[in-house]
């Protein structure tokens, strides 16, 4: 993942969150924030090291690495929700708000990576 494409995701978890929070909850814990931020960041890495793994190799490869990581993904996602309270989270409802704005925001950027380098790889007509 490009540090560009880091960005833009925050960007867009923030854009996504905020409003999504200030229209179900009165207000927040910043902790809750920044640990959903982490979460949503650390879950867009993990994607870009598969899809720079895998991109490239044959497509069989390609689509059993990326289908088995994202169920991993998805797993580990839900596992921290699960735990959130042993790791001090106050407020369910916003940090799940923030990671899932945060994994739908890098995922955008994920397939825009994905199709950008499978059209940069595809042979010229």
């Amino acid at each position: 993942m490009k540090i560009r494409s880091l960005i833009y995701g925050l960007a867009l978890t923030i854009a996504l969150a905020f409003p999504l929070i200030s229209l179900i909850e009165e207000g927040y814990v910043l902790h809750d924030v920044i640990a959903g931020i982490v979460l949503a960041v650390l879950n867009g890495l993990l994607a870009a090291a598969i899809n720079g793994l895998t991109l490239g190799k044959d497509q069989s490869r390609f689509m059993i690495w990326n289908l088995g990581g994202n169920a991993c993904r998805a797993g580990l996602l839900l596992l921290a929700i699960v735990c959130a309270p042993a790791l001090g989270i106050t407020n369910m409802t916003v940090f799940a708000v923030v990671t899932f704005s945060g994994y739908f925001s890098f995922l955008v950027f994920e397939i825009a990576a994905i199709t950008r380098q499978s059209r940069a790889m595809a042979p010229a007509s």
